[in-house]
């Protein structure tokens, strides 16, 4: 896995870094399309109910070379800036590390799974459902 490199969009880099999240892919119907690929992140992601969907984000920092992996779960089909600025999108930290780690991405497939088969998807997917009927936050415009 060469992660210094994935920064420049190297498909073979972003293969190695895909590759480690296999099992969400082949048993729990993530899908990696090239089109979620950027500069410093892949993005998995799966259609859970209608509009709303899941993605595995991960990132590399280009400042310091850390690792990052975020779980989301709303009403949108795609991961931009919409993840951050729509309250009914529900971010999960999944794991951060400063050390290069070659079990980082594994370990957070793993802990990524333990949460979808205790049911915690099906959890934030209502909580999402639930926060777009009844906005908690308001973005107003000044």
């Amino acid at each position: 896995m060469r992660i210094n490199t994935m920064i420049e969009k190297n498909s073979d880099d972003f293969g190695s870094v895909v590759a480690e999240f296999g099992n969400l892919i082949s048993d729990f119907g993530f899908s990696c399309p090239e089109k979620l690929w950027y500069s410093n992140l892949v993005s998995l992601s799966k259609n859970v109910d209608d509009i709303y969907y899941c993605y595995v984000i991960v990132r590399v920092y280009k400042n310091d070379g850390s690792l990052e992996t975020t779980l989301w779960v709303g009403p949108i089909n795609r991961p931009d800036d919409g993840l951050e600025n729509l309250s009914a999108n529900i971010k999960m930290q999944i794991g951060y590390t400063q050390v290069l780690d070659p079990l980082f991405f594994r370990n957070c497939e793993s802990k990524i799974i333990i949460l979808i088969e205790s049911g915690i998807l099906k959890t934030l997917l209502t909580a999402s459902q639930n926060e777009l009927k009844y906005h908690s936050i308001h973005n107003y415009c000044s």
